[in-house]
């Protein structure tokens, strides 16, 4: 996680923030190391300090928007109970997260490096997250919490919403984030409920956890 910290810690931090605000403006290979050291007011030699290269920079932003998910929604895919309500707290907790980022995300998951094959651990760390997702979806399905959908077509609409989130709110934290991430899962779950008029008990029961 971020931190506030000055001296060492503050100046990587920086660096991530003003790297993170530049790939969103002009992508990652429009980028270079040394116009990230002059935003962050240091010399190129001491960004090298704190990072390799530029793509140990991006790397870290993964990092910061997959692994934290990546656990989170697999703990959720592997615990008991319904379905219904894993999977809300699964899209509140990650919507939140995304929301409270001190970084744009918006230059971090595009096609330029989604498809790009020296990033191909990252396309297959976010697949494994993707997996988790559908996983709940299945279960859900299975059990007859949701209506039948394909958990693959699921999965791409939570997706997709990740990126408005991330486009919308990454860096520039909304007024209240529990709004926007209870607006999101009860989105989702709305859609997948065989029986809508639950939405509120599960919502209920799933912040409850």
């Amino acid at each position: 996680m971020p931190a506030n910290a000055s001296g060492e810690d503050g100046t990587r931090e920086r660096i991530l923030r003003e790297a993170s605000q530049l790939f969103a403006r002009k992508g990652y290979t429009g980028t270079s190391t040394r116009e990230i050291a002059a935003e962050v007011g240091i010399r190129q030699p001491s960004l090298f300090h704190h990072f390799a290269s530029k793509r140990e920079i991006l790397e870290t932003l993964l990092a910061y928007s997959v692994d934290d998910a990546t656990e989170i929604a697999w703990r959720h895919a592997r615990a008991r109970g319904p379905a219904a309500e894993r999977l809300y707290h699964f899209v509140y907790e990650d919507t939140a997260y995304l929301c409270r980022s001190p970084y744009d995300l918006s230059g971090v998951h595009v096609t330029e490096i989604m498809q790009d094959d020296d990033f191909a651990f990252w396309h297959d760390r976010l697949e494994h997250l993707h997996e988790a997702i559908r996983e709940m979806v299945r279960q859900g399905v299975g059990r007859r919490e949701f209506a039948k959908v394909d958990p693959a077509f699921a999965q791409e609409m939570i997706t997709a919403m990740n990126i408005v989130i991330i486009r919308r709110y990454s860096s520039r934290t909304p007024g209240s984030v529990e709004s926007v991430a209870r607006e999101c899962a009860d989105l989702v779950l709305r859609a997948l409920l065989r029986d809508g008029r639950a939405l509120n008990e599960i919502a209920d029961r799933a912040l409850a956890r």
